[in-house]
């Protein structure tokens, strides 16, 4: 099998909300692309835009729904685990870093994610929760504080990853999208995976020859280069299967494995001990294949939030 990686998610999320206008996300479930009339305290998420994701993780709310002062986005705990507070969203959406009780600041204080919330609170693994999370603070992911303008990322160096297993299970068609920072696209490195514990067959989101690429049993790819923001959408679907990446499709097989039962999350490595070196913001999986229209929306709502 291809250790090609399914989709590079690698770097993307947009623009900041302005006094007039609206954002929409990724859960939207509309085809509208860019700015709509100020609705107030309207938050539109990757939920918003495509509803009913098998497993959803991000620094932001998935939907409208869940952009609520009860609505956890992730754990991060100071050095040492010394304290860990759970994150939470604001109405806007936003990752709202509590203003005392932890103090993260990039140098004196460096904060990791300890656990990122399945905000789709679907129990689609075993009938339980998806959350992923470490008890090991030095391979966690670093929270970065004003990573892309005031909105926060996570960092990975290469050994940091954040699994669950077992994953939800998935049969083709189904899409996967994803914002990320790739720091080195020149080796096999995956941002996300979900892939079968013995097998390997599963789910890639990954790099490697100056490519991102999506794949299960193969993969198809669009060049990129480091140190750049992307926002990868992609369709698994046998010999259709499509990539999309910061504006640029490309269509060919990506392979035919599902995600089975005995199968593995990793954000920030795949199977094969790959680990991402970069940022990222977000990541999901949905049993349906995006269309054209909303792979646009997706991607066009994740750089509008995120400002790139």
């Amino acid at each position: 099998m291809i250790r090609a990686l399914v989709f590079a998610l690698a770097f993307v999320c947009g623009w900041s909300a302005q006094a007039a206008t609206r954002y929409v996300g990724p859960g939207d479930g509309t085809a509208a692309f860019a700015r709509y009339p100020l609705i107030a305290n309207s938050y539109r998420g990757p939920g918003d835009i495509a509803s009913g994701a098998k497993a959803w993780y991000g620094l932001r709310a998935y939907s409208t729904a869940y952009a609520t002062s009860s609505g956890k986005l992730a754990n991060v705990c100071m050095p040492s685990d010394m304290i860990c507070v759970d994150v939470l969203s604001d109405p806007s959406g936003n990752f709202n870093l509590p203003a005392s009780g932890l103090t993260c600041d990039n140098s004196a204080h460096i904060c990791t994610i300890d656990i990122l919330y399945d905000q789709t609170v679907g129990n689609n693994c075993s009938s339980a929760s998806c959350d992923i999370s470490n008890v090991t603070p030095a391979n966690r992911p670093v929270l970065v504080i004003n990573c892309i303008g005031s909105r926060p990322c996570m960092s990975f160096n290469g050994v940091q990853e954040l699994p669950k297993s077992p994953g939800p299970t998935q049969t083709q068609p189904y899409s996967a999208s994803a914002v990320a920072y790739a720091a080195d696209v020149t080796q096999s490195r995956s941002v996300f995976s979900e892939t079968d514990n013995s097998s390997a067959a599963g789910l890639y989101i990954s790099t490697g020859s100056s490519n991102l690429q999506v794949a299960s049993s193969s993969n198809i790819g669009l060049p990129a280069v480091n140190n750049t923001w992307y926002a990868l959408q992609g369709l698994l679907n046998g010999a259709s299967s499509v990539i999309r990446l910061n504006g640029t499709e490309n269509t060919g097989s990506a392979g035919t494995d599902p995600i089975s039962a005995t199968s593995t999350i990793h954000f920030g490595r795949d199977f094969f001990g790959d680990f991402w070196v970069g940022r990222a913001m977000e990541a999901g999986i949905w049993p349906s294949s995006f269309s054209a229209t909303i792979r646009a929306t997706m991607e066009n709502n994740q750089r509008g939030y995120w400002g790139f």
